[in-house]
Formats: C-alpha cells, structure tokens, sequence
C-alpha cells in the first residue's frame, strides 16, 4: 500500500524511519518539508513539481502544492492545484478554504464565498474562514452579514494576527472608527508588528478631530521606521544631468479609481523631459487601466512581486525620481520605498498626511492646502505648487446641470456624497447647527459604505443627538454607473463637506454639477483640500474657518433662491477656467519643482567628481 504524501510531508526528519519510497523521492520531500518551514515555497514548488507522477493522486499533496503557489501569488495555477485536491477528496475543509482564498484574490467574491461556506459545513468553528467570509460579505455589499462573520471570528480567537486586523477594517467599515483603532494598535505592540495593520492605524487616524493629530507622533515614528525602513542601498548619483529624467509612479489604483483620474492629466502632459515608468500593484484592472497604458512607455504589474524582488526591479530602472500614490492605504508598497529605490522619493496624492517613513523625502502640497505657517517639522520635506496640487479633467460624458431643486421642492436640500467614516459627531454638530437655522432643510446622503446599517442608524442617532428629526436624513442607494453618480447631484441644493478630512474628488464632483460647496476651513492639510479647491475658483468665502461663518454663509445661500440658481449655472465655468483644468500650466510648474529635489542629488554628483 503507498504511503499517504501527508504522512511523508510531515513526519520528524530528525530522526530515522523504515518508511519505503520510490526513485528519489526521499530527499525532495525533505527538501520540501524544509523549504516549507522556512517559506522558501518557491524552493517547496520546485521540490513538488519534480514530485507530481509520484503523489498524482494523493489529495493532500495538490493541497501543499496549491497552498504554496498561492503563497508566491501564482493564484491560476493553485486553482487548478486546489481543483484537483477536491477532486479527490472533497471533505477536507482546508481545501476547500484555500480554493476560497485563490478566488478572493482573483475578486470572484461569489465563487469565494461559496468555498468558504463549503469549507464551514465540514468544520463550522474555523475563525479564518469565517474572518475572511466577513471581507466576501462586505466586498459583496452586506457590511453587517461581515460583522457579524467578524465577531464570531474573534470570538473564536482573539490572538491572531490576521483576525485581529480583519476585525478592525470591519469596524472600521461598520462606523466604529475609534474601536477598529484600537484593534489595530493590538498589531502593532506585538514583537513583530503587522505592516497592514500599522498602515490601516495610521490611515484611520485620518478620521479623528484634528486635536488629536500629532498625539502618537512618537510612536508613529518608531513604529513606521521599524517596520517599513530597512534602507540598504542608496543611489547617490545620477548618470547625466543631460539624460531624461527617469521619473516613476508607484500605485494599487490605476483604474477606475480617483487617484487615476487626477494622474491622468499629468501622465498626458508630461514634456519630453521626462521618461515615465508605471508600476501598477493590484492584480484589477480595467478600461481605464488599459487607457493609462497607452499614455506611458513604460508600464510594469507589479502586483505578484516579492518586496526583495520588486526593490531589485525597480533599482535596475535606474529612476531619479519615484512618486508613490498610496501612503498608508490599501496595496501600498511602503516596504520597497523603506528599501531606497530612487534617491528622490515623493508622497502624493492618494494619503493627505506625512507616512513617517525617513526614506520619504518630500511630500507634494500647494500654498493654500499647507501655508508656510502651518509647516510641521520631523516630517517629508513640502514642495508647494504655486496654486492647485491637483490636475482635474472632468469625467466625459457629465451630465446637464439641471435648476437647483429647491425651485421645484419649495426647501433646502443639503447633501454629501463623502465616505461615511469622515461623518463623525463634530461634523454633525456643525451640520445640524445650519439645518435647525434653515428649517424644512433635509440632508441626503450617499456612499456605498452606506449600505451599512449600522453606520445609517449611526449617522441617524448623531443627528438625532443634536435635534434633527430623522425624517429630515435621507439615505440614497449608491450607484456604480459614473453618469447615474454625477445626476444625483442635482438633487441637492447645497454640498456640505466633512471635517476635518475633507472631500476631493466629491467636491469636484458637486461643482462640476452646479453644486456649491460649502466647507469649514482648518489648519491640517486634510482639512483644508476643498478650500484650496474653492479659492481656485475664486470661491474663498464658501470655506469659512470658524463655525458661526459656516451657518451664516449656509443660511445665505438658502435664503437667496435666485443668486443659488444663477450661482450653479456657473460653476462648471469656473471649473473649467480654473487652474484646476489648466494643465499645460500645471505640468509646468509641477516638472519645475520636480527638478529642483535633484539639484541636491547632482551637486553631490560633482563634489565627487
């Protein structure tokens, strides 16, 4: 009778056995065994590979097999691996788990959550499966189906790593800001802390008031450092100040996303001064990544490398210059940056906050978002675009500005279309303190974490703490067609922005709608993005900086019916005149503040020669 590859993969090799094999199987099996518990699992497919007429029909070696390949990302092949493992033996619950793992990485949520409930049946308390069905159920949009498959995840066991960092994102998720924080910060104190989760602490931190920026400035430093900084390598020179600069731009969002639409423009203008690279980080991608593609000579999916590897590549560029457009969000690859790939390395776009990474040398603002008296120090060095950091080119096809709707409803609608985590009390108090001043007001709002019960029934409670009657909140379903999105804003009369961290791309949004915005101007750079973007067009006074000038310049509005009207009708003018939409001007002066963070590189270039 052969002997179960189990039984082979997992006996004690330190000591000898009678156990009979075939060929030379013995020693790639060690091999095997010790590549795996070292996690070389590239050195465990090799091994295995050379293993497959042996163990042809053995379930648990495909099952190894498809385990490791989904270990180097290689998540095609481990399907068919994990395949053929139910093939022939479907009761084994792990298998059916990892199928669900390849399926999630691949974003086929449905065929992912019908293996992980697979896998439920035939061993119902397993708090992996069940955290990562909590992630299916919110990617498929049941946010409180997720939390609740989080909650009897944690329950099941409160130590790990990885439940404890799904358990903070479905919190998070869930409108419980300040708890996912405090479950993040569990990952952080460990020995080890977990790269995701330092991340997802320091992104979250974003939705607190600004009285509490700079509370763990300490700790992030540390934190930031010792995990993400591991700088080995640094270029100290360029090879000509007469060569093109190589310039790179790192990002998990090209595609239809609203870091790619601001970078577009750019890409487009870009003078022949520079020579772009694209390293795109997500295994998604779709039209508007194909469109990006065409616009760059050089583009790389990086997703599947390793960070050793991606360093390695990424070093041979050659670059001068690497922009990274993730910080601290989702698919960052802050790991490589802390390794020095290029020796100038800049924070834009997509995390409106330092990372407190020391390898991260400057970070890309603009005069109105971060004066000079606002500039904090310990932190990336600030290069100030003279008037706008963003390059905005309106989505085609919007559609027509329709007459504010208090004309036709005979009442002030107010709305935000913003993430609902950026709702939190304070921003309430202000909002409610305009509606109770201009009575027969209701507020919609919109977003797809809205489909969130819970965060409804705690946005609804924060109002109705400050007397604002439920009846007056309206909750839009959200909408994923781009045209169906922009034509709901022309059921409001008035955009009301979160605080302190501001809208972007809503702000645009609504005045590319007609819609007036209106904002509460503070002294961090989150909270001061929609201001920029107003006085761009020439809109200072929508972005008061105290409360009492919010309500006044609100109830202003709502009283003046006519002005509001005549106001949307201009709107999509300004933008369009804007410096927001002037992009040959942008390229300009953000290519000139580019070249000048290499004149230090090329200084020290000549002080060698």
């Amino acid at each position: 009778m052969a002997i179960s590859f189990e039984i082979l993969f997992n006996q004690d090799f330190s000591s000898n056995h009678d156990l009979v094999f075939s060929s030379n199987a013995p020693h790639q099996i060690k091999e095997a065994n010790r590549a795996w518990q070292e996690k070389k699992f590239s050195k465990v497919c090799l091994s295995l590979r050379a293993l497959k007429d042996n163990f042809e029909d053995d379930a648990y070696f495909w099952l190894i097999y498809g385990r490791s390949l989904i270990e180097l990302k290689n998540y095609h092949e481990a399907l068919n691996c994990l395949e053929r493992s139910i093939e022939l033996n479907a009761e084994k619950a792990d298998t059916h788990h990892f199928k669900g793992v390849v399926h999630q990485h691949l974003s086929q949520y449905q065929d992912s959550k019908k293996c992980y409930l697979s896998a439920l049946s035939l061993q119902a308390e397993r708090p992996l499966t069940l955290s990562n069905l909590s992630c299916i159920e919110e990617a498929l949009g049941d946010i409180q189906g997720g939390m609740e498959y989080a909650e009897r995840a944690i329950h099941l066991n409160t130590t790990d790593t990885a439940l404890i960092h799904n358990y903070g994102i479905m919190l998070a998720k869930n409108g419980q800001v300040k708890d996912a924080i405090g479950w993040f910060k569990k990952n952080t104190v460990k020995q080890r802390p977990f790269p995701e989760s330092l991340s997802s602490l320091l992104y979250h931190q974003l939705f607190l008031t600004e009285k509490e920026d700079g509370k763990d400035a300490a700790d992030n430093t540390r934190l930031v450092a010792s995990t993400f900084s591991k700088n080995t390598y640094r270029q100290t020179s360029r090879p000509s100040n007469t060569k093109k600069i190589k310039i790179g731009y790192i990002s998990s969002d090209f595609r239809r996303h609203s870091c790619a639409f601001f970078i577009e423009p750019i890409l487009r203008h870009h003078s022949d001064d520079f020579e772009v690279y694209l390293f795109h980080n997500s295994p998604v991608s779709d039209d508007y990544t194909k469109h990006l593609q065409t616009l760059v000579p050089h583009w790389f999916d990086i997703f599947y490398e390793t960070d050793n590897e991606l360093t390695e590549f990424i070093r041979k560029q050659e670059l001068d210059i690497l922009i990274d457009l993730n910080g601290h969000t989702g698919g960052n690859r802050l790991a490589v940056i802390g390794q020095r790939v290029a020796p100038v390395q800049i924070n834009y776009l997509g995390y409106p906050q330092k990372t407190w990474l020391p390898e991260m040398d400057y970070r890309l603002v603009d005069e109105l978002t971060d004066p000079t008296e606002t500039e904090r120090p310990n932190g990336e060095t600030l290069l100030r675009m003279p008037s706008t950091f963003l390059a905005y080119e309106p989505l085609i096809g919007s559609p027509t500005i329709q007459p504010p709707p208090v004309h036709q409803n005979g009442h002030i609608t107010f709305g935000s279309f913003n993430n609902p985590m950026k709702i939190g009390p304070e921003t309430v108090s202000v909002w409610s303190e305009l509606m109770r001043a201009v009575p027969q007001s209701i507020i919609k709002l919109k977003s797809h974490c809205l489909r969130s019960e819970n965060q409804r029934i705690r946005i609804t409670q924060l109002f109705t703490n400050e007397n604002i009657a439920p009846d007056r909140i309206c909750f839009l379903n959200p909408v994923d067609n781009d045209t169906e999105h922009l034509d709901a804003y022309n059921s409001i009369d008035i955009a009301l922005d979160t605080f302190p961290y501001n809208g972007t791309t809503t702000t645009l949004e609504a005045l590319l709608m007609g819609t007036p915005v209106l904002t509460l101007r503070g002294t961090s750079h989150r909270s001061r993005v929609s201001y920029s973007i107003l006085a761009n067009l020439g809109l200072n006074e929508f972005a008061p900086e105290t409360v009492e000038d919010f309500v006044s310049q609100g109830m202003l509005l709502s009283k003046n019916p006519q002005y509001l009207g005549a106001l949307s009708a201009s709107l999509r003018f300004l933008l369009s005149k804007s410096p927001l939409n002037q992009h040959q001007v942008f390229i300009e002066n953000y290519e000139n503040l580019l070249k000048q963070t290499l004149i230090p590189i090329l200084e020290l270039a000549q002080s060698h020669q």
